[in-house]
This record gives C-alpha cells, sequence and structure tokens, in this order.
C-alpha cells in the first residue's frame, strides 16, 4: 500500500493538494484518471464561465516526495440547466424589497400572466421564466415544474414597469436538459406620443392632440373664410413620428362678371378674383343716347364680390324743337326724345293766313 500525493493546478486560478493511499502502484505515464469505485475522482476543476479545463496534474508518492507526474488531461465540458435551487418557502418569485423601515415588499404594479406549452418530451422537468430590460436589468425570474402535458404558466409583476425610454424587455424560457434558452414574446413598452397642432392660416391654434407613434390625428374642420376655399392641409397627419403643426392651405375664389349692353347688342365676360378692383370695359358711343356707366358702378359697386351680371346704362337724348311764325316770332317750343315726333302746335289764323304745315328747316 502506497500513499500518493494529487497536485493539480487549475489554468492558474488556484492550486488544489490531495493525499490518498492506494493499495497498488499508479498506471504508468499517459495514464488518465476519471476514478472509479477504487480510484478517486479529480476531474471537477471549474475553470471558468461553463467549462472547466485541468491543465496540470501531477501524482507523486508522499513517502518519496518524488513528483512523478503519472496523469495529464485537458478536458472542455459544456453545462446543462437541470434546476435551481430549492426557493425559499415564501413562493418561487423573487420581487424587490423596498428599503424602508420593515422591509415591506413593494406589491404595486400590474400583474401579468405568461403560460404557454412545450410539449409533452419536457413533462416533470423544471423551466425557468426570465424577464430583462434592454440594459440587462432582470425585472423577474421564476421557476416552476411543467406539468403532465407540458404546460407552464408564470404570474409575476415586474420590478419596473416598461417604458418609452426603458424599450421592450425581453422574455426567455430555460428548461432543464436544454441548452437554448426559447425567446418568447416580448413585453412591449408604451408607444412615445407627440403633439400635432393644426392651426388656420393666421396662426390661430385649431385643436391641439397627442397621437401614438404611428397614429393619426382626427382632422378639425377647417374654418370658413369669405372669398377664399379651403384646399387642403399643409402636411398629413397619420403615421404620426414626431411633434409636428399642420397649417390650413386656402385659394383664393374666383367669379365670372358679364357685362351687358343691350342697344349695342354685345356682351363680354371677365374672371376676377375675390376683392378686385370692378374694372369695367369700353362702350362704343350709340347715336341718340348718352352713356351713363354700368350699373353696379352706379349703384356703388367697386371690388368682385361674387358673380355678377352688369349691365350698360344709358339716356335717349332729348331735344327742343321752337315752332315758329312767319314773322319769325315763338309760337312754342316743345321737349322731344330721340326718336319721337314733336306734336305741333295749332297754327294762328287770326290774320287770314293760311298755314300749310311746318317748315323743319326752318324756311
Amino acid at each position: 500500500m502506497s500513499t500518493y500525493n494529487n497536485y493539480t493546478n487549475c489554468k492558474g486560478y488556484y492550486e488544489e493538494y490531495h493525499t490518498i493511499t492506494l493499495d497498488h502502484q499508479l498506471n504508468p505515464w499517459g495514464t488518465t484518471y476519471y476514478g472509479s469505485d477504487e480510484w478517486p475522482r479529480y476531474e471537477g476543476h471549474n475553470c471558468g464561465h461553463g467549462n472547466y479545463e485541468t491543465t496540470t496534474e501531477a501524482w507523486y508518492l508522499l513517502s518519496t516526495g518524488s513528483k512523478t507526474q503519472y496523469a495529464c488531461q485537458t478536458r472542455t465540458a459544456t453545462y446543462f440547466f437541470e434546476k435551481w435551487m430549492n426557493w425559499h418557502d415564501w413562493g418561487t418569485t423573487y420581487r424587490y424589497v423596498s428599503n424602508i423601515p420593515a422591509n415591506i415588499e413593494d406589491t404595486t404594479g400590474m400583474t401579468r400572466t405568461i403560460s404557454g406549452n412545450v410539449g409533452a418530451a419536457f413533462v416533470d422537468k423544471h423551466a425557468i421564466l426570465h424577464v430583462s430590460s434592454a440594459d440587462g436589468v432582470t425585472q423577474f425570474i421564476g421557476q416552476t415544474k411543467l406539468d403532465a402535458q407540458g404546460d407552464y404558466s408564470f404570474s409575476f409583476k415586474l420590478k419596473d414597469e416598461p417604458s418609452v425610454e426603458s424599450g421592450d424587455y425581453s422574455v426567455t424560457l430555460s428548461i432543464e436538459d436544454t441548452n437554448a434558452a426559447i425567446e418568447l414574446n416580448p413585453i412591449l413598452a408604451p408607444l412615445p406620443t407627440y403633439t400635432v397642432t393644426f392651426k388656420d392660416w393666421d396662426g390661430t391654434v385649431l385643436s391641439t392632440q397627442t397621437v401614438t407613434k404611428g397614429g393619426s390625428a382626427d382632422i378639425p374642420a377647417a374654418p370658413e373664410h369669405e372669398g377664399y376655399k379651403f384646399v387642403k392641409w399643409n402636411k398629413s397627419a397619420t403615421n404620426v413620428t414626431e411633434d409636428m403643426t399642420v397649417t390650413a392651405v386656402y385659394a383664393v375664389k374666383s367669379f365670372g362678371v358679364v357685362f351687358l349692353d343691350d342697344l349695342n347688342e354685345t356682351s363680354e365676360i371677365r374672371t376676377f378674383n375675390y376683392g378686385d378692383a370692378l374694372e369695367v370695359p369700353e362702350i362704343t358711343a350709340l347715336e341718340g343716347y348718352t352713356f351713363l356707366g354700368w350699373d353696379a358702378v352706379i349703384n356703388g359697386i367697386s371690388t368682385v364680390t361674387e358673380n355678377m351680371v352688369i349691365n350698360a346704362v344709358y339716356e335717349k337724348n332729348t331735344y327742343a324743337v321752337t315752332y315758329l311764325d312767319h314773322n319769325d316770332n315763338v309760337i312754342d317750343t316743345v321737349t322731344v326724345e330721340y326718336g319721337d315726333a314733336p306734336v305741333a302746335p295749332a297754327a294762328d289764323d287770326s290774320e287770314n293766313i293760311t298755314v300749310y304745315g311746318w317748315n323743319p328747316d326752318g324756311d
């Protein structure tokens, strides 16, 4: 029976010495000892995160101190999740406790439930649900045992509710004896909101609305303005992704003005914008008539505000007809309109003069 020392150096992280007594000699150089009923098992040296290596392993007789190396090995192992250690009696969910007297548990927040099925192959396996924010902070972690159908269900409250700033929370499910987590649907953060302001053409605020990202604002009614028609809003208020101001756009109305000259049997149509000065056409002089103007202008209209029909206004000329006797004495003077026949006065026959008629030329 011999006594041996075992020296192990695990990649410089630590050194271990073990003393064992064996009833026979160690095997020759190059033999690797993994352990059995008669040999101790010195293979579990954790030298890192998930993998381990034994870089130096030497056995030597304690009685002589001879450090004869009988085995040297390098091994890499992959770890599989089995289960968490037993949880405390008060439940399978650990939450943050406020730093206040009596350490009262913070029970505020919305209760969420995540459930599903992973199949009969995982019946009675342990499962871990892990919720974390984008910055790596654990918001919830809990363990359960899958039921006879492979179903799982977790009800919990988060450390902090997701926000616009935090973004969505990732949710993963890890199952015993598997090496890859299952990505579940994330817990969505609220979308950012933006302010949409609607204004009239003069800057008057018509509506101010808060709209969720990607949403659409409710379009208000555009005010009416005399002489103008609403055309559009200057930008779209759908799929909103920023604060925005939307302004009403208007166009001036146009009107048709018809100028009628009945006596000259002419007409003319002109187009004016609302508020334009009323400009009238020239007229052709007409024998026997005096042009007085256009009726709208005569009535005081100087700007265009609507569709109109405007008529030329004339006055018939009048003339004085004087009747003379044979001695050029005035018998009568009458006023006669253009185109009318004058009414002659009664002739004076006091001097036994016979009146044959009236000479329009005065001869």
